[in-house]
């Protein structure tokens, strides 16, 4: 199954990360999932029924991109820091001072121009730690 989610995140260009918590329960993006193999495809669990992953990942992708990035304003912390708290269950806590610095971040453009850049950067090394 592992072989099978890196090809669909690769032919798919997903740069979020996707992580193995445990057994058929990943992290993909900032969503806790449970994942099955079967048919010959990665199926999502999805309430009540299943998606197959890269349908899943197509439709979820922006909203994980921009959650994943306002948890990393919002604590102050990279990506690799956050995605470890989500493995863990934890709660991403609030950075003291976060709404000055969100303003100052969005009056010089910073937020906008640089979100997307970290979020590849910070995904690629990731990557590299988790192969």
């Amino acid at each position: 199954m592992e072989e099978q989610i890196a090809k669909i995140a690769q032919i798919k260009n997903f740069i979020s990360p996707i992580c193995q918590i445990k057994a058929n329960l990943y992290l993909i993006g900032c969503n806790r999932v449970n994942l099955d193999f079967k048919y010959n495809q990665v199926l999502v669990h999805v309430g009540g029924g299943t998606q197959k992953l890269e349908d899943y990942m197509y439709r979820n992708e922006n909203q994980m991109k921009s959650t994943l990035i306002d948890y990393m304003v919002r604590s102050g912390r990279d990506l690799p820091w956050v995605v470890e708290q989500l493995k863990l269950g934890n709660k991403i806590n609030q950075k003291e001072n976060f709404q000055k610095t969100l303003e100052m971040q969005l009056k010089s453009g910073l937020l906008s121009q640089l979100a997307e850049s970290v979020l590849l950067k910070d995904t690629e090394t990731m990557k590299s730690e988790y192969n």
